[in-house]
């Protein structure tokens, strides 16, 4: 189990991005030291039994309508420029559990007493994972309905380049198992 004095990197102001899609390639979510915290096996992919756990510092949230990668990446960087998302965090303030199910996602404080967000699974758009050119590592979560005009990017920093591979893998891995679970559901009737 992590601790919450592990280290975080500095964060940037030009983005320099090696962008890992969501719902293409997310987590393989073996046990490490860097923030990650795993129900399920070793090897075993995200079931519908499954809770994983990740501690995270929360940087901002951007409003407003749905953005591809490259666009997000631009808002991101002015969103820092003008004071509306953190440069970084503070790793003992701005700590968080990001927490997912079958359900989808919660975010919890780091003791687990209260809940500050919950999103469920068919509103989450993708997750993407960019490094800065200082190497934070920047997780964000798309949250919306296809079609509406209010989607919300949530903006974390990972706690290294393999915490947050593992993150986007898993979150791809819960979307492809509760996708097809409902599509089968849906052909049986």
């Amino acid at each position: 189990m992590p601790s919450d004095e592990d280290g975080v990197m500095g964060a940037g102001d030009d983005a320099f991005w090696m962008a890992e899609r969501s719902r293409t390639s997310w987590a393989d979510p073996k046990s490490d030291a860097g923030g990650h915290i795993s129900s399920s096996d070793i090897r075993n992919k995200f079931t519908m039994q499954s809770t994983e756990e990740y501690v995270v510092q929360y940087l901002g949230t951007i409003s407003g309508v749905q953005r591809t990668e490259q666009e997000l990446v631009a808002c991101i960087d002015q969103a820092k420029r003008s004071g509306n998302v953190a440069w970084n965090a503070s790793l003992s303030h701005d700590s968080l559990r990001l927490v997912l199910t079958k359900y989808g996602f919660k975010v919890m404080d780091v003791s687990r007493k209260e809940v500050l967000l919950r999103v469920p699974m068919h509103k989450i758009g993708w997750v993407i994972h960019y490094t800065e050119n200082t190497g934070q590592q920047v997780l964000v979560i798309e949250s919306g309905v296809a079609g509406g005009e209010n989607f919300k990017y949530y903006l974390y920093q990972a706690q290294s380049d393999s915490q947050a591979s593992k993150i986007c893998e898993t979150f791809n891995d819960a979307f492809q198992l509760v996708h097809t679970k409902s599509s089968l559901e849906s052909s049986r009737t």
